[in-house]
Parts: structure tokens; C-alpha cells; sequence
């Protein structure tokens, strides 16, 4: 597993969540049993789930370290802005 229990991570949907457990559940009927990450979302109520193997796409990112943002930040100014005429393409 790559997270554990106490950590923070970026859910595609939800946002920043701690993770609160990792649970064996059947939610997509009989049979199909797997383990999933039991998540809170940081800055609204609920409970999030996804699976600890999710096959099809990134639903979970660490969250992002200050010295990287810093990193980031204090290369802002070497980016060169794109522009489009057409506002239809992005």
C-alpha cells in the first residue's frame, strides 16, 4: 500500500483527506471484495472510498511539500503565457 493510516493526500474529486482506515469491502456486489482507503475530506463533511489498487486512473496524489511549492513559486516568472484566439481550444 502506497499510503497509510494518518496521512494527508489529494483525492481527484475531494480534495485534500486524511486517510482514517483501510477496510475489505464489497461494494460492487458479491465477490468482488477489495481493499480500500476509508478517507476524510479535510474542508467538508462525508466519507470518501477508493480502492488501494485502482487500475484505471490517478485518484490519489501525495500532497505537495512547501519546498516544492516554494520551487515552484520562485520559477513563476520563467513561464511564458500561451495565448489562443480561439477561446473553443484549451
Amino acid at each position: 500500500m502506497e499510503y497509510q493510516i494518518g496521512q494527508h493526500v489529494v483525492h481527484e474529486n475531494s480534495g485534500v483527506c486524511t486517510i482514517t482506515g483501510i477496510e475489505e469491502m464489497e461494494l460492487l456486489g458479491k465477490g468482488s471484495a477489495q481493499l480500500y482507503y476509508i478517507m476524510k475530506p479535510v474542508y467538508r463533511d462525508g466519507k470518501v472510498c477508493t480502492p488501494v489498487e485502482y487500475k484505471t486512473g490517478l485518484r490519489l496524489r501525495p500532497v505537495a511539500t512547501a519546498e516544492y511549492i516554494n520551487k515552484m513559486l520562485a520559477n513563476i516568472g520563467a513561464l511564458s503565457i500561451v495565448e489562443e484566439v480561439n477561446d473553443r481550444v484549451r
